[in-house]
């Protein structure tokens, strides 16, 4: 990749780990305290997906910008944070999908 679609791509993911985020906090807040609790149930579980990968594709950019040297291939690291991210995202769907929910929701 070179180093403008990396920064674009900084770009474009952190408003979204913004907004997924406060999406995500204020609908387990809205949960916790009992206000709608259908709906902030739903949304709190459906948004913590998109709200870690938004938050490691801001990452991993970030850390690729910040490492990685425009005049040089960087295939190890591309590795690296691919498997890295792949594992994170793996991880995330098996335990939403496949780990029995413990609070009787």
């Amino acid at each position: 990749m070179t180093v403008n679609t990396l920064e674009n791509t900084q770009k474009i993911s952190l408003p979204f780990f913004v907004l997924f985020g406060l999406v995500h906090i204020v609908s387990g807040l809205m949960n916790v305290n009992g206000y709608y609790p259908t709906i902030s149930s739903s949304v709190n579980s459906i948004m913590d997906i998109p709200f870690a990968l938004a938050g490691l594709l801001y990452g991993a950019t970030s850390l690729k910008l910040a490492i990685a040297r425009p005049e040089k291939t960087h295939r190890i690291l591309n590795a690296v944070l691919a498997i890295g991210i792949l594992l994170i995202i793996g991880a995330l769907v098996y335990i939403n999908f496949f780990v029995p929910n413990l609070h009787g929701r």
